[in-house]
């Protein structure tokens, strides 16, 4: 599996209880490197380890989350947001599980392969690190909770205003007396979370930004006493009920609850649960980055909650969608990329084609979600079939040298007989046979080092 606003933030917990023995070996597998961050949800899939529960804490007359879709005029505008990471070191700049900027960029790839089919984009925005042994341990409650973590960031000129801001943790708990691992928290909405580093990864992480867009557990109101509430449930129409389960209660398809029925005080029940869903509970296979989904309801409630909430919290982190097309590392030089001079690297997380600037249809390269385009080739063009079907910022070779050509001079008047000039290499750069065109109509030939044919026309009117 190598691939300061006024508003009230309501947060979101995750919690995930694994047996200890099984833990304790992820976690000193990842400090040794013999583990890499890609591949945990592999290792809890192939040695059994299975979430127990997932929790979330909100409000039992939550009646607001039920959001119009209102805002922003552009319905169907695309969205594209910043994301920067913040890694939390110890004081001396050291961490136990190293995080490095490849695991960053897969995890935003992970974030654009969930949310891209809503025109929902996420722009890699750098990272950087705080060092502090103090900061390091987030608690969901209580002091070194996100929001203080957010609040100290701030302070120290570290939080980025124009963007998503996400802090890589050594560890999560409830609290300080309560050590019950948390596996990520968010704000609901909000644009910050914090995510334990070996869940960086895995489905746990498009879960978080997930709830930045407000969006609910599949369980969230099953428990409530308020029977309106438990009806409307996680306030998506598309989104089955469910309870928090186990790998116990779930097929082998990943469709359905096989255990007892339950019901709670409402006289609901149910026989079946949305195991793939990314909202559900985390069980391993179904909710893991290869299998799990979020509905069309899901994808349109998320768009709801940023156009109605667009002014007060998401504005300032939006990008354009010209910048999907810029790389995330090297650059260009006066618009153009030379191959043997500045490396490249694109985001992965799309389907990209390199098409022929002057044809679209002619594909001269192309890389699937799980690659990195590392080059732009000359005389290309850029498609992200999730983004557009337009090929943008054609990367032409304003300096390619000029091998020669040919000159057919029609004189006064197009048609009829025509005399053909050959142009030299020398002849082309030092302009000597351009500065003596012949009188009319001259039409000129001209391929490059790279092979690329042009031609235009000139008039001459006097000598």
């Amino acid at each position: 599996m190598k691939i300061a606003k006024r508003f009230v933030f309501a947060l979101v917990s995750f919690f995930i209880l694994f047996p200890i023995p099984a833990q304790e070996k992820l976690t000193t597998l990842l400090k040794t490197n013999k583990l890499e961050l890609i591949d945990v949800e592999e290792y809890f899939e192939a040695n059994n380890i299975t979430p127990l529960s997932c929790i979330e804490q909100h409000n039992l007359t939550d009646v607001s989350s039920i959001i119009p879709a209102m805002g922003r005029s552009e319905v169907d505008a695309a969205y594209v947001f910043n994301i920067y990471f913040h890694i939390l070191n110890d004081t001396n700049g050291t961490r136990q599980i190293a995080v490095n900027e490849e695991d960053l960029l897969d995890a935003v790839a992970n974030l654009n392969i969930a949310f891209n089919t809503f025109s929902i984009f996420f722009k890699y925005n750098g990272f950087g690190v705080i060092n502090a042994s103090d900061m390091g341990v987030v608690y969901f409650t209580g002091s070194n909770s996100l929001d203080s973590l957010v609040a100290h960031s701030k302070a120290a000129n570290y939080y980025k205003e124009d963007s998503f801001n996400v802090f890589i943790a050594s560890s999560i708990f409830h609290n300080m007396q309560n050590r019950t691992p948390i596996a990520g928290i968010a704000n609901k909405p909000g644009t910050n979370c914090a995510i334990d580093d070996e869940y960086l990864l895995t489905s746990t992480f498009p879960h978080e930004i997930a709830h930045n867009f407000l969006l609910h557990h599949t369980h969230h109101n099953w428990n409530n006493s308020d029977c309106k509430l438990v009806n409307l449930n996680d306030y998506v129409e598309d989104t089955k009920p469910s309870v928090p389960y186990s790998s116990a209660h779930i097929k082998h398809d990943c469709s359905s609850y096989i255990g007892e029925q339950n019901m709670n005080n409402c006289s609901n029940s149910l026989q079946s649960v949305p195991a793939n869903n990314f909202m559900s509970s985390n069980v391993l296979p179904c909710r893991s980055l290869q299998n799990a989904y979020f509905t069309q309801g899901q994808g349109a409630r998320m768009r709801s909650i940023i156009s109605f909430r667009w002014l007060e919290l998401y504005e300032d982190k939006q990008n354009t969608i010209e910048s999907l097309y810029e790389p995330v590392s090297g650059g260009y030089e006066n618009g153009v990329y030379s191959p043997n001079t500045i490396p490249l690297i694109f985001q992965k997380g799309f389907d990209y084609q390199f098409v022929d600037c002057d044809n679209p249809t002619i594909i001269r390269e192309s890389y699937a979600k799980n690659e990195t385009p590392k080059h732009h080739p000359v005389n290309t063009a850029i498609k992200i079939l999730q983004v557009s079907s337009k090929a943008l910022k054609c990367n032409i070779e304003k300096s390619s040298r000029v091998y020669g050509g040919e000159i057919y001079s029609f004189g006064m008047g197009l048609g009829g007989n025509y005399k053909v000039f050959k142009l030299t290499t020398n002849e082309m750069e030092n302009n000597v046979i351009l500065n003596n065109l012949p009188l009319g109509y001259n039409l000129i030939k001209t391929i490059d080092q790279h092979g690329k044919k042009s031609s235009k026309m000139i008039f001459r009117l006097k000598k």
